[in-house]
């Protein structure tokens, strides 16, 4: 199943499987970009280990930023990857345990469009085009987002973004520079696996995984 902006919908079988071969391609075409201007101070990471031993790696990674005895400055960290590969999972998990910001583009986008209506018939527009959301919108969303005073205290992880060398130079005249940026690798049949396990409920929301955390009720299964 996938959820986009409040609308929800079914993909099984042989359609979950085209659709995720179609993102994990556009993911593969775009990151090379990325990883090219982030080449001075990313690092890889093998995101098909256990989602525990990752958050563990992460966490080390984090800490080790700050053992020169310079003054800490708010972490700023950015966390890209193929879908299925526990991008969101892993955000999540450091902004609960550091007190940082989860900054979900996607979250972002879908608030936006519920308060303007001129914006959702943009963004459905992409959708049903089969493009990705503007850039214009993208990152006017994610700037405010991130100026707030949360995100300047706190800091923040952002979660998925950029994708492609543009806006990875839009982040840079807004001279955002990230203090750890991490690049998910993973294989194609590991994030279709990966995304097949998903389940989602329409009414709450709530994502489940039928492996390590499947639903109780059938009908969601």
């Amino acid at each position: 199943m996938q959820k986009k902006f409040g609308e929800v919908s079914k993909l099984y079988g042989s359609e979950l499987i085209d659709m995720s071969v179609q993102k994990y391609a556009e993911y593969n075409m775009n990151t090379n970009a990325v990883r090219e201007s982030f080449k001075q101070f990313i690092f890889e990471y093998d995101a098909d280990r256990p989602i525990s031993e990752t958050q563990q790696d992460l966490f080390r990674m984090l800490k080790l930023r700050y053992r020169n005895g310079a003054p800490r400055r708010p972490p700023r960290v950015v966390i890209i990857g193929p879908p299925g590969s526990g991008r969101t999972t892993q955000a999540k998990s450091l902004a609960d345990n550091y007190g940082i910001v989860h900054v979900c583009p996607a979250e972002l986008v879908k608030v936006e469009a519920e308060k303007n209506p001129g914006i959702k018939i943009k963004i459905k527009e992409a959708l049903e085009q089969g493009d990705p959301i503007p850039d214009e919108i993208m990152l006017r969303l994610i700037d405010a987002r991130i100026r707030m005073s949360d995100c300047r205290v706190n800091g923040w992880v952002l979660d998925g973004f950029p994708q492609s060398e543009t806006q990875v130079n839009l982040l840079r005249s807004m001279r955002v520079k990230p203090s750890l940026t991490v690049l998910f690798e993973q294989a194609q049949d590991e994030s279709i696996r990966r995304l097949s396990n998903r389940r989602l409920d329409p009414k709450t929301g709530i994502e489940y995984n039928v492996e390590i955390n499947p639903p109780r009720n059938d009908a969601i299964a």
